[in-house]
């Protein structure tokens, strides 16, 4: 049986969503009314499961409630997006995206961590699409140090794309000073590649990795097995030059100024990790995760 906490948290059903879908009106199509419907069971089937799971635990889980701002039927489309409309896999990808978000409840609801590179949101692209920036010398810490900066510098992004641009993110992460040392770890590298590829799902619009080496490519290879083929579809390994070629093309000027200038930037050999940091902030168009942008 279901328990009484799973049954109230299912209280909006896939006959309900079905109905409010069909009573939209005529602008509302056939095929909308049956995709809201089928995200609607994988919502309500999630819920359950999540649910059941929390009764059979009863201490150390994070009930459904505390997950339900997020825990949406939009989630739940993207995740069934992501599985290409099978509905099994995408509640298990559901379930899984719920279970990193609470493991990070703490770093959702603060909108804060400590910062160990120049990840930052530093523009858009011509389609709106908020544009994220990470280069590979910043790196200061182990990347399991780095991960909270990470996921919180891409919720933010998502929030920032919530309603326009698809909702989906930009991201340019330029591998110049890539250290293997600092990004060996199997654990942090299977938890950054399974939070992108379940919180994040269909969140991610373009990902461009810049100078990608040898120690590089090592990562990428413990990263892919975590990841749906959706997902990998959407990464370029280019080059510097042709880096700041789709760059021109796809971004606003200003933000594409700002690529440029912080390519030169992270590869001058005089410059110190403070003046770095300095242009970091300079660079950045919101204040998570750096703090407040600077003139």
């Amino acid at each position: 049986a279901t328990p009484v906490g799973a049954r109230n948290c299912c209280a909006v059903s896939a006959d309900s969503w079905a109905n409010a879908a069909a009573e939209f009106g005529a602008d509302c199509s056939r095929e909308l009314a049956s995709e809201l419907a089928a995200a609607a069971k994988v919502l309500e089937r999630t819920r359950e499961q999540w649910s059941k799971q929390a009764a059979a635990l009863r201490e150390g889980f994070v009930e459904w409630a505390a997950l339900a701002s997020w825990a949406d039927i939009t989630q739940a489309q993207r995740m069934l997006n992501a599985n290409v409309g099978d509905s099994s896999k995408a509640v298990e990808m559901f379930l899984q995206a719920l279970e990193l978000r609470a493991r990070y409840r703490g770093l959702y609801d603060s909108l804060s961590c400590k910062v160990h590179s120049d990840m930052r949101i530093i523009g858009r692209d011509l389609e709106d699409h908020p544009v994220i920036y990470l280069c590979a010398r910043s790196q200061t810490q182990p990347l399991r140090h780095c991960l909270e900066q990470f996921f919180l510098t891409f919720e933010t992004a998502c929030k920032i794309a919530a309603g326009r641009s698809e909702g989906r993110v930009y991201f340019v992460a330029d591998m110049h000073g890539f250290s293997l040392d600092l990004n060996c770890e199997s654990l942090a590298v299977r938890e950054l590649a399974k939070t992108l590829g379940t919180v994040y799902a269909e969140r991610v619009f373009k990902i461009v990795i810049v100078d990608f080496s040898r120690a590089a490519q090592a990562v990428w290879w413990l990263a892919k097995p975590f990841m749906s083929s959706v997902t990998k579809k959407k990464f370029a390994f280019v080059s510097q030059a042709k880096a700041l070629e789709m760059c021109k093309q796809d971004f606003d000027s200003r933000t594409h100024d700002f690529v440029r200038h912080t390519c030169q930037v992270n590869r001058d050999p005089g410059a110190s990790p403070a003046e770095r940091t300095l242009h970091a902030r300079r660079t950045a168009i919101h204040e998570v995760p750096l703090g407040p942008p600077l003139s």
